[in-house]
């Protein structure tokens, strides 16, 4: 911070505010542009501001973007305006005293858009939980017959209603095995039976 000894108000005093509040800002405004890589420091920052609208919320970011255009408004005004001279009645203390704040906090990285890039950089690095259980995958349901599906079918059933159902293979041939078994015996038994009858009734001749 600048020390002058007359504060009251003399054109020596604002002499030296000024200069002193100008090598400020243009030291601040390099750094923002080494920083970020930009043609413009200052107003880049406030542009970025700007974008990061979801931090505007904060009270905080308000402030500092309202002062931010103030200095850079008086900067302008010192260095453009040919009304305007080093003479002149322009930067207040407070204005000084803000902007040498504002150059701490940007040189320690403590700085608002500085904060947001590190909260930032928290959430994408954040782990995800390794431990957290798999997702519920519903298994699907095998129905044994046709009577079981009608009372045990979900309610979400996407079985086409054009689609026959259908026939349980294994059990069908079963069945027609055993039924075939079942007629060649009658066929062996009847021709037994027939042939104990011919021989017996040829044997009583």
């Amino acid at each position: 911070m600048i020390s002058l000894m007359n504060k009251n108000g003399d054109e020596l005093y604002t002499l030296e505010l000024n200069i002193s509040f100008l090598e400020l800002y243009k030291s601040i405004d390099q750094n923002i542009k080494d920083a970020y890589s930009s043609e413009n420091g200052i107003s880049k920052y406030i542009d970025l501001m700007y974008e990061n609208r979801n931090a505007a919320r904060n009270n905080s970011w308000n402030n500092d973007l309202r002062w931010l255009k103030r200095v850079r408004d008086i900067r302008n005004q010192l260095v453009h305006d040919v009304a305007v001279s080093f003479y002149s009645d322009i930067c207040s203390q407070e204005d000084y005293e803000w902007l040498e704040g504002f150059y701490n906090r940007l040189m320690t990285a403590s700085d608002l858009l500085s904060l947001e890039r590190k909260q930032r950089e928290r959430n994408y690095r954040q782990p995800r939980n390794l431990y957290a259980p798999p997702p519920q995958v519903q298994q699907p349901v095998i129905y044994q017959n046709e009577q079981i599906r009608q009372y045990s079918a979900p309610q979400n059933d996407t079985v086409p209603h054009n689609s026959a159902p259908q026939e349980n293979g294994s059990s069908f041939g079963c069945a027609a095995a055993l039924v075939s078994a079942l007629i060649l015996l009658l066929v062996f038994l009847t021709i037994f039976v027939i042939v104990i009858f011919g021989f017996g009734y040829l044997s009583s001749n």
